[in-house]
């Protein structure tokens, strides 16, 4: 069960990116890092109006967040590097 509004938010941003990026990659986007690769990503993924959301967010925070919803079994690791995606 998603317990949260940013839960709701990386669960979605996710499973736009379907694991073509990592998990951090969603960080880095709700974080608002302004490197070239994470605005392509979010404008490329279609979740560019995410960028920035979360600034204070932070990285500790963000994987406890993801742990969770691993646990609760609505992420699945997709392959070796680690990326993840969102069930639906």
């Amino acid at each position: 069960m998603v317990h949260s509004y940013l839960e709701a938010i990386i669960l979605h941003c996710l499973a736009q990116i379907g694991g073509e990026r990592t998990v951090y990659s969603v960080y880095h986007i709700l974080y608002g890092k302004k490197s070239s690769q994470t605005i392509q990503d979010s404008r490329f993924f279609y979740i560019e109006s995410f960028f920035r959301t979360c600034p204070s967010l932070g990285r500790e925070q963000f994987q406890q967040r993801v742990d969770s919803l691993e646990r609760e079994g609505l992420l699945s690791i997709l392959n070796e590097k680690g990326n993840l995606y969102a069930d639906r």
